[in-house]
């Protein structure tokens, strides 16, 4: 698996509820996952994102279930 997040962050929610597409910034936010390190990660998707990019909802999945964040 490898990535570059930290997945033994302390705020790291169990899951997080959405209504809709969400942000960089936002997702970290409600995560508790750095900001960069979300880029990061976005990245081994071939996905170039700023901390403004929309992400939807599938996405959001492929980057926070497998480290343990329901959404």
């Amino acid at each position: 698996d490898g990535g570059y997040m930290d997945f033994d962050t302390p705020s790291q929610p169990e899951f997080i509820e959405l209504e809709g597409a969400v942000t960089v910034e936002e997702l970290a936010g409600m995560t508790g996952f750095g900001v960069n390190d979300l880029i990061l990660e976005l990245m081994n998707f071939n996905i170039m994102a700023t901390k403004n990019q929309s992400l939807p909802i599938d996405l959001v999945r492929q980057l926070v279930e497998p480290k343990g964040v329901q959404v």
